[in-house]
Order: structure tokens, then sequence, then C-alpha cells
């Protein structure tokens, strides 16, 4: 596998429905290797279309069912606090019921590994200062714990989501993205090379509800 290509979306909020199509359309589609669940997203992890054909990893939002995180760490695919590895890319994750104890479960998964480099943070709450605004109020809602983690571990590209701010922003070199939330649709694509590199980040739009079909790559949107 010399390419990786992993599908994200995140933000369903009671729309599973939704869910499904976006998940079959990563899969058919842009014939993704994994799909990453960043939170908020009430899927059933028993559930999951073509689960013997994909690689499915869950992260905690701050709204789910509290169903959805005991089925997802009971079959190993709570993406809370943890890593994975697909292929040479490695993976991490911190959920939004308690980012806290993610971040200190990482840094210690860190500190006995050696050199472990993480390409592809995903959290729920978005780091303070990067599609945080909450423009009605003029106000930053991110977490400062958050932007203190990606400076530390500067992953190539972090995937996240809660607020509706679709768009990308970048802190000390790490692409930050949040495709938008998935009950209107929206989903990323992100495809890295054999040695770890980003190569391409598309973020779409489900077609069957009738939006259009052109996917917009991150380098043409604003930061927000």
């Amino acid at each position: 596998m010399e390419v990786v290509r992993v599908g994200y979306i995140t933000d369903l909020n009671q729309r599973e429905h939704i869910g499904e199509e976006l998940l079959r359309e990563l899969l058919m589609k842009h014939e993704v290797h994994i799909i990453l669940i960043g939170g908020d997203c009430n899927l059933d992890p028993q559930k999951l279309p073509f689960k013997n054909r994909i690689r499915y990893y869950i992260l905690s939002g701050d709204k789910d069912d509290i169903y959805v995180t005991k089925e997802a760490r009971k079959n190993n695919i709570l993406l809370d606090g943890s890593i994975i590895r697909l292929n040479r890319v490695f993976i991490a994750g911190i959920g939004g019921l308690d980012y806290y104890q993610n971040v200190a479960r990482l840094d210690k998964i860190l500190s006995t590994s050696n050199n472990l480099k993480i390409d592809i943070l995903v959290i729920h709450h978005p780091p303070l200062g990067c599609l945080d605004l909450i423009e009605p109020l003029g106000l930053r809602a991110g977490l400062r714990t958050i932007r203190n983690l990606i400076v530390k571990l500067k992953p190539t590209i972090v995937l996240t989501g809660h607020l509706r701010n679709k768009g990308i922003c970048y802190i000390e070199g790490s692409l930050v993205v949040n495709p938008g939330p998935a009950d209107e649709g929206n989903y990323a694509v992100l495809e890295l090379g054999h040695t770890r590199s980003l190569r391409e980040v598309l973020l779409g739009k489900l077609s069957s509800l009738g939006y259009a079909k052109k996917n917009t790559k991150a380098s043409e949107l604003s930061s927000h």
C-alpha cells in the first residue's frame, strides 16, 4: 500500500441516516483505506457498513451516546487517547469527553516510544485560535491545551470539528482541517504518500443530497 487514503466525518448531530450514506460514499467513490469518525456521530459500531472491508475508528465527541463509546471501546476501535498505525502512517486521537485524560495517555505512550512521529491527529474540540471563532460573539472557543499539544507533536495534519467552522488554518506548520459538519453532507479525504507526506486533502459534499459533485482542495479554502 504505497498511498494511504483516509476518510473523515464529524458532527452528525442526530442525522445518522446521512452518516451511513457518507460512509458508503467514502468507501465506494473515494476508495479510502480507513474511516475516522470524529465525534458527535451516534453511529452504531456494530452496524457500520462494510465492516469486513474497511477499518473504522471512532473518536468521542461531547454529545455522544454512552452506548457508542462503550461499544467502540469493547471492539477496540475507540481512538480516544490512542495511537494506531496504518501502513507507515500513525494516527492519534483526543476525544471530546475527557481531553485532559486523553492528552495524558498520549504523553505516556509517546514517552516510552522511540521518536514516534504522529502523522494525523484527530481532535474533537478545535485548538485555540484556529477554526474556533464564534462569529456572533466575536469569541474564540478553542482549547489552549489542544493547541499546546499540536505545537509539541507537530503532526502533519490535524482533523477537528465541534464548531461549524469549515476551513483550514496552520499551527506552526501543522495543517488543521475542519471539513464542516456531516449533518450537512460534509466529509474530508486525505491522501498520504509512501514517505508519509501529505499529497492531497479534499473537502467533499455528499452527492446524493444534491450537493455539487466537485470536491474542494484544502488549498482553495481560506483560514478562519
